[in-house]
């Protein structure tokens, strides 16, 4: 129902600031309880249609949240400097050569989102063996009108040395992520 048709239809019904309430209330008793409460802030201030759409705007964007943006938002790319081809975010056989993790996120218009980065590799699956690369740092997400890709660690596979890595970014500012921010990836070994 357009704006218009709204107001056409409280004024119609007597349902104004200032109609009588004792002929309003059969028309307007069940508006009023289904009525969403108002902030007492707002209660003595009305928004024009362009401020009411600019907080429109930004109440979808924060409900919407961090999220990644796309099915190649996150994971694994071929690639030295530039994701060149995106192959997923869990990968168990990959051939040699570089490879980059990356995030791609949609992040709401106001404030800065941080998390922990973390990549763990180990010589045989599941955590166990040797540790053989360790990189732990903090992340800051903020908001964009096209997000980029951050590159998060660039891997060099070789076809020697079999390699398992588990990655992951962990909010720490109170926020989550829509969808889970974990992969993992593996070296494939002739």
């Amino acid at each position: 129902m357009t704006r218009w048709a709204l107001f056409a239809g409280v004024l119609l019904s007597g349902c104004g600031p200032r109609c009588d309430q004792a002929a309003c209330a059969p028309f307007c008793a069940d508006r009023a309880a289904a009525a969403p409460a108002i902030h007492p802030v707002l209660e003595d201030h009305r928004l024009t249609v362009e401020e009411s759409d600019q907080l429109a705007a930004r109440l979808l964007s924060l409900r919407e949240g961090v999220r990644v943006d796309g099915p190649s938002g996150f994971g694994v790319c071929e690639g030295v400097d530039t994701c060149a081809r995106f192959v997923g975010p869990f990968q168990d056989e990959l051939p040699a050569g570089s490879y980059l993790v990356t995030v791609r996120l949609r992040v709401p218009v106001d404030g800065v989102y941080e998390g922990d980065w973390a990549l763990v590799c180990h010589d045989q699956p599941g955590g166990k063996g040797n540790e053989v690369r360790r990189e732990v740092r903090s992340v800051k997400f903020t908001h964009a009108e096209k997000p980029a890709d951050v590159v998060l660690a660039r891997i060099a596979f070789d076809s020697r040395q079999r390699q398992y890595c588990d990655y992951s970014i962990t909010p720490t500012t109170g926020w989550t992520p829509t969808t889970p921010l974990v992969g993992h990836m593996a070296a494939k070994v002739r």
